[in-house]
Parts: C-alpha cells; structure tokens; sequence
C-alpha cells in the first residue's frame, strides 16, 4: 500500500498514521474488520495501544497478534533449545563482527571478486530475534559462499601482519566443522521454508484485497 515516515513512536502518534494512510488511500476505515501487529506494548497495549486506540474509534476491528511475527517467536525459542544450532548462529555473528572491521570488510570484498568476478558481491548482515525469518538472506549467503568464507579466514590466518586478526580468523576457521555446515544446510532450509510461509500468507491477503 505504502510507506510513511512517522511523526512519533507513541501509540497515539502510530494510530493516527495508520488511520490517515488508509483514509488517503480511499479506504472507507469503517469497512475494516481486523488489524494484526507484533508484541510490543505500545500496537497490542489493552489500555491504550495501537489496536485498542483503532477499536475505539472502529469496534469491530478485533486485533490479530501478526501470524509472521508469532511465526519468528516460535523459531526463536525452538532455536534456542538446540545447542549446535545456537552455536551455530553465534559464530556466524562472530564473523559478521570479524569480517564488518573496515580493513577486513575491503580485503573480503576484495576476495569474492577475485574468486567470483562475474558474480556480485554477498554481503552479511548481524543476527537479529526480532525479525528472525528475515536472517534466511544471511544463512543463504554464507551457504552461497562458504568455499569463499573458508579460503578467506585461510588468507587471513597465514598471510595478515596482525597476529590478534590472524589468531581470530584461525578461531572462526576451527569454528567451520561438519557440524557448522549440517546446521547451514539444515537452518537454510528451515529459514527458507518460514519466509515463503510468512510471503504466501500476504500474497494470498493480496489478492484477496483486490477481489474485494
């Protein structure tokens, strides 16, 4: 539908952004039916929410906790009850750290190309909870360029002058086991499968909406 900049981050300000957006899309806003966010206090708050700040003014507007966000907090905590998985994902944030220093960022930048230089550059991104499905790009990215990921800390450990970069580098690269690529290939497809759940359910919201 669109974008907008918020003028606040209370949930009276959200309210009244969320009301004029639809109202400047031609939207009759007494025609709604249903509103649906994620957890946080200020768009679910009971009292004086988001959701409960619409349902004043339109009752039959019952709020829905967001069925993507409820379908992060269930990988979040399922995640958390596997060790090699958690492991997992904390070396892959300990290379995001490694790798997103300026020096070694450009060197790393510099290694795809030579290996890839006809492919474009696959850049990592930090682990986040609060949007967990989104972190199938960076689980995707390392699968993608694992060979390239391996050789680097390789590089890195023999040839960089700078022996805390070289020791840490070489601690990653013990960090690269069989058990490191099983959780890749197996968080891959796991991450993959909830982002398509999460794209189908606003692709069928979608079209429903231009059916009506």
């Amino acid at each position: 539908m669109g974008f907008r900049c918020a003028e606040g981050l209370d949930a009276e300000s959200l309210s009244e952004s969320i009301l004029d957006e639809l109202k400047s899309e031609g939207i009759d806003i007494n025609n709604l039916v249903g509103q649906g966010y994620d957890g946080a206090s200020v768009m679910n708050g009971k009292l004086s929410g988001v959701q409960e700040r619409i349902r004043r003014k339109i009752p039959q507007t019952l709020y829905v906790h967001c069925f993507a966000h409820r379908l992060n907090l269930v990988i979040v905590e399922t995640v958390k009850s596997v060790v090699p998985v958690v492991d997992f994902f904390a070396v892959l944030q300990s290379s995001y750290n490694f790798l997103s220093g300026s020096h070694i960022h450009k060197q790393w930048i510099k290694w795809q190309q030579k290996m890839y230089p006809k492919a474009r550059v696959v850049e990592f991104k930090g682990m986040s909870d609060t949007r967990w499905a989104s972190q199938v790009r960076t689980v995707g990215a390392i699968r993608k360029r694992f060979h390239c990921f391996v050789e680097f800390f390789r590089h890195i450990d023999t040839n960089d002058d700078n022996r805390d970069r070289a020791l840490n580098a070489r601690g990653l690269l013990s960090q690269l086991d069989q058990t490191f690529i099983y959780c890749m290939l197996l968080m891959d497809e796991v991450l993959t499968s909830a982002n398509l759940q999460i794209h189908c359910r606003v692709l069928i919201w979608v079209i429903y909406e231009q059916q009506i």
